[in-house]
This record gives C-alpha cells, sequence and structure tokens, in this order.
C-alpha cells in the first residue's frame, strides 16, 4: 500500500497555521508533503522536505514508537513507483 500527500496544507495562510496538531481545537494545522509505503508489517515514512525517513516494523511496534534503521529498498520501492505513476511532486516552500 502506497500513500502520497504531495502538498502544504492549508494553501492559504499556511504560515499562520499552528505547527501542532489538535484535537477539536478548531484550527487546521500544518501539513507538510510526505508518502508512505507499507509492505506486511514493514512500513517507511518518506519526508519530502528533507528527505528523511522513518522506518518501522509494524509486528512488534503498532504505535510506530521506536524507528529502526534502515529500510532503504522500501524507500526506493515507494520512489520508483512514484515515478511510474507519474505522481506530482512536491515544491519545497
Amino acid at each position: 500500500m502506497i500513500w502520497h500527500f504531495p502538498y502544504y496544507h492549508p494553501e492559504k495562510g499556511y504560515e499562520e497555521a499552528p505547527s501542532s496538531i489538535g484535537i477539536a481545537d478548531g484550527f487546521i494545522s500544518q501539513t507538510k508533503p510526505v508518502s508512505a509505503i507499507r509492505m506486511g508489517q514493514k512500513k517507511l515514512i518518506y519526508f519530502w522536505e528533507d528527505g528523511r525517513t522513518e522506518f518501522y516494523d509494524l509486528d512488534g511496534d503498532v504505535a510506530e514508537s521506536h524507528p529502526l534503521d534502515g529500510g532503504r529498498d522500501l524507500e526506493k520501492r515507494l520512489l520508483d513507483r512514484l515515478d511510474d505513476a507519474g505522481a506530482r511532486k512536491p515544491t519545497r516552500r
């Protein structure tokens, strides 16, 4: 499964939006471009702004609390699949 969000949200007023996510606070928080891939119990999150990744084994870490080293194969698979699909890539602010 692949999930891809190539946008900064909200598009208007991004700088004024709160950077943290609140619950039922009536505000729309800043969302930065991010993509993820999950294969079985392995999950990789790719942060477009700085190329950083987080890699998890959901079998032992359902809450995604302990990122692991590795995941380069999933990163390559994610980026290749997005290229193959002609997915829109984010532009940096």
